[in-house]
């Protein structure tokens, strides 16, 4: 393979059927996500001696036998005018891109020592360089109608670095969700490892797909779709798209990096998040707060962190008043929390943005740290216990009752809000399932994400070798918040930056 290439090859699913083609409308849940792609990319160390070109064909056939699997992965999306739905366009000769880079002298992605010595810092790990142009930078609104040209739902590719090899993919997430890139990641590297061992079978199994999640029942009438709706203000439908930003927006830069905070320091933050609230709290007496038990997570106990030092870091640029509303909405996997369960194979979205009772920018920085953080992760699981098998079921119910689906959207602050908008990855099992043959991932990110305000907490990177290795945190913010947040001695009592060298 000639060092400082890239090429293009398609890749179809395995033994794809002559009557495969059609046109799905997306479950649910799927089709009020935004229109945006999920990036996932995850990094191997790979020997010297490696033959790539064999790795690289096992990679590939690995690909097709997890196209067969989910099929709908090589399709596009578009408008369903009709229907007033977002629909998958595929057809039997349907396939998707796979990118093959290979990094030679003077190239723009570091080599695996240099990136695990610096704790593979995502800043130097740009999505134009690990993932296809088509899906870097751009938003996959789907095509006008069912006969337009529609946006790839996925899109592959596979960097080969000095020393190591980097596998990444983007999924429109209005078919796949972070849990489901998950699964998409384990049986990519469990046909791939099959095929390496030749061990493959020779009929890849067939897993019923977005079917899973439609929704049971016929619409509701307009008054109880408006009820429904109460329980779920993160989700606007709309009737037609947004109207564009005023013409002198511009965003902001942000600043993104990786954080650390030890396993001992997770387990002080939530000794701390555990205590009750303070006597004489105004919160003492709201049950939808302070539950009985008052039972919090260690995940609960990071977000109050993390919660608190975002809003002050933000504060001297946009100056909130004392009584500003600031509240947790947080990503919440649903996938166990159905009546019944999901399936382990789903690769849909099931994930949920559900609201917590609304605090003030006060409530959340003016008592110490002692007195806040329980009341701060309290909030945090009380919007996580909200979503129960009922309120799954309504969301489905909403989504399907709507007139029009084409351009719902999240009603958040997207940019320099006072929010605590925090993505769950840390359940991710990269480091102990994805193996393709060639070990186990060192490192799994999103390529440098350029969300304001939002954070992604990872598993614990077992592959450092470090017997108090905690969670990771991939965190952006606009720049000149960023200066302050990390300085914050707070947040430095309990975690530390990565990757500060480069």
């Amino acid at each position: 393979m000639a060092t400082g290439s890239s090429r293009e090859t398609r890749v179809q699913a395995y033994n794809p059927s002559s009557n495969s083609d059609g046109v799905f409308q997306l479950a649910e849940l799927g089709a009020i996500e935004p229109k945006l792609y999920v990036h996932m990319i995850e990094v191997f160390s790979l020997p010297a001696d490696a033959n790539k070109e064999q790795v690289l064909s096992n990679l590939t056939q690995g690909l097709s036998r997890t196209l067969a699997e989910y099929p709908i992965l090589t399709g596009t999306l578009h408008f369903d005018n009709e229907a007033k739905r977002i629909a998958a366009k595929k057809g039997p000769s349907s396939s998707v891109a796979l990118h093959v880079k290979e990094a030679g002298p003077g190239s723009d992605i570091e080599s695996f020592s240099f990136l695990e010595k610096h704790d593979f810092p995502v800043h130097l790990l740009d999505a134009s360089k690990v993932l296809p142009p088509n899906v870097v930078g751009v938003f996959p609104v789907p095509g006008q109608d069912l006969s337009s040209e529609g946006p790839p739902i996925s899109a592959f590719q596979v960097t080969f670095i000095q020393g190591g090899v980097i596998l990444a993919f983007a999924v429109t997430h209005q078919v796949c969700d972070g849990p489901g890139c998950e699964v998409l990641f384990r049986t990519w590297s469990r046909h791939t490892n099959a095929i390496s061992k030749g061990t493959a079978s020779g009929t890849p199994v067939s897993i019923p797909e977005h079917n899973i999640l439609r929704a049971k029942g016929e619409p509701v009438s307009q008054a109880e779709w408006e009820k429904i709706g109460e329980r779920f203000p993160t989700f606007k439908a709309r009737d037609g798209p947004p109207a564009p930003p005023p013409a002198d927006f511009k965003m902001p830069t942000v600043k993104a990096r990786v954080w650390h905070v030890s396993k001992s320091n997770l387990q002080k933050l939530k000794t701390l998040a555990s205590a009750p609230l303070p006597a004489g709290s105004p919160h003492a007496g709201n049950s939808d707060i302070n539950a009985p038990g008052g039972w919090v997570s260690t995940y609960d106990a990071l977000l109050a962190l993390l919660w608190r030092t975002i809003v002050r870091a933000k504060q001297p640029l946009l100056q909130p008043a004392p009584t500003a509303v600031s509240k947790a909405v947080h990503a919440v996997n649903a996938r166990k929390r159905a009546d019944p369960p999901m399936s382990d194979d789903y690769i849909g979205v099931a994930v949920t943005l559900p609201q917590s009772p609304h605090l003030t920018v006060a409530d959340v920085l003016d008592a110490p740290l002692e007195a806040t953080v329980p009341l701060l992760a309290r909030t945090v699981r009380a919007a996580t216990n909200l979503v129960t098998p009922s309120y799954v079921a309504d969301l489905e119910r909403w989504a399907l009752s709507a007139r029009d689906t084409r351009w719902v959207e999240l009603d958040m602050h997207w940019v320099l809000g006072l929010d605590c908008m925090a993505f769950d990855w840390h359940t991710n099992k990269a480091y102990d399932e994805h193996d393709f043959g060639f070990g186990l991932p060192a490192a799994l990110r999103w390529p440098h994400p350029q969300f304001e305000g939002f954070f992604f907490v990872l598993p614990t990177r077992s592959s450092k070798g470090n017997a108090d290795e905690g969670y990771e945190i991939m965190l952006g913010l606009e720049e000149s918040c960023y200066a302050r947040f990390e300085k914050d001695e707070e947040l430095l009592r309990y975690a530390e930056q990565r990757g500060t060298e480069v």
